[in-house]
């Protein structure tokens, strides 16, 4: 079964998302697909990922952060 989107997500829930990766304010967000913009955790810089499509896997906080779990070109 697929995971959900990030959209009307609990904080502890494991969701997956996919848009544009982009560096913003020191920090990296996902320009989601379907309009959200959502600010990423990342256990390390994603250097060919910035600026490109990408699909993620990873957890909602409760700040509304999404600490990332996999990334992957797509």
């Amino acid at each position: 079964m697929p995971l959900p989107s990030s959209q009307g997500a609990d904080a502890g829930m494991r969701v997956a998302e996919t848009g544009r990766l982009v560096r913003e304010a020191g920090g990296f967000v996902l320009q989601c697909e379907h309009g959200a913009r959502l600010p990423l955790l990342l256990p390390r810089t994603p250097v060919d990922e910035v600026e490109k499509r990408v699909a993620l896997t990873g957890i909602v906080e409760a700040d509304g952060m999404l600490t990332v779990e996999t990334i992957r070109l797509v």
